[in-house]
């Protein structure tokens, strides 16, 4: 049979997305390269061609999936016909979906043995993503929905302990003390950005409880 011959961006990304769905379906642990190239009819040797390593395909896999939510993301910020608090529920849905479409990747994305990974691909997502969440925040102040101060810091100081003090498997293993620290974040977070009771309590009862059935 004659081989196909294809661009070297296209085979490449066909190796990232064929090692992502298996990574989501089978695990990462459960997945070897020679499954990843099995699955589009290529040699083993085309593999390493383009990575060193699973670990290297996989910084890959979390570096395109962060693009298109950022990217998502930014169109969602500027959109001007949604209130602040409009864009804070998709950006939390956009989360949601983007943790239960990525199954696999998400579960050995956080884990002890990946730090490294995991810490590298929260600084980018924290320092790109803050700027524009402090966008919505002004928004909030100028629509009389927020109070607050600083928000650039106070953002960053949001993002920072949600995201690196709320992982479990890397920072924490407790179920309860998880669930604890969300809803503490979610307390600070309604103090510090000055939004009403009753307008913080109707975001928390309709995703505080989509996380925790995320976890592992």
């Amino acid at each position: 049979m004659t081989r196909i011959s294809k661009d070297p961006d296209e085979r490449r990304t066909e190796i990232i997305n064929a090692a992502e769905r298996l990574f989501n379906e089978k695990g990462f642990g459960n997945t070897a390269v020679s499954d990843i190239v099995k699955s589009i009819g290529v040699a083993q040797g085309t593999f390493y061609y383009y990575f060193k390593s699973k670990d290297d395909v996989f910084s890959a896999i979390a570096e395109n999936f962060l693009n298109d939510y950022l990217e998502d993301f930014t169109l969602m910020v500027n959109n001007e016909k949604l209130n602040a608090i409009e864009k804070l529920g998709i950006a939390f849905d956009k989360g949601i979906e983007l943790l239960e479409n990525n199954e696999g990747v998400m579960f050995y994305l956080h884990t002890k043995e990946n730090i490294e990974l995991h810490e590298k691909v929260e600084r980018k997502f924290i320092e790109y993503i803050t700027p524009y969440v402090a966008k919505i925040a002004r928004q909030g102040v100028e629509e009389g929905l927020f109070d607050m101060e600083y928000p650039e810091e106070v953002i960053t100081f949001l993002m920072m302990g949600s995201h690196f003090l709320g992982d479990v498997n890397i920072y924490l293993e407790d179920r309860g003390t998880y669930i604890r620290r969300m809803q503490a974040v979610l307390f600070v977070a309604r103090r510090v950005l000055g939004i009403d009771s009753e307008t913080m309590t109707n975001f928390a009862d309709k995703y505080i409880d989509k996380f925790i059935k995320l976890l592992p």
